[in-house]
């Protein structure tokens, strides 16, 4: 939690989610699917503890799924 980047990531999501109008620009908090148990960030989630790694683009795609799929529907 006191990582440097992992504190300026967070800083920027504490400025960034009141962006959201609930219209055209939503906010979704996906940070804890990236966290273990004990809620530390590994280097094999993200070597550098601010950018996925490879395998990781699939879970945060099955994280914004249902946030997508609803968005779609009540806008299709």
């Amino acid at each position: 939690m006191d990582y440097p980047l992992r504190k300026i990531n967070n800083d920027i999501n504490d400025i960034i989610k009141d962006y959201g109008d609930a219209k055209r620009v939503y906010y979704l908090d996906i940070n804890p699917i990236f966290l273990d148990e004990n809620g530390n960030l590994s280097q094999s989630v993200m070597q550098d503890l601010l950018h996925p790694n490879k395998d990781q683009y699939k879970i945060w795609a099955d994280a914004m799924e249902p946030k997508n799929t609803a968005l779609m529907a009540q806008n299709g």
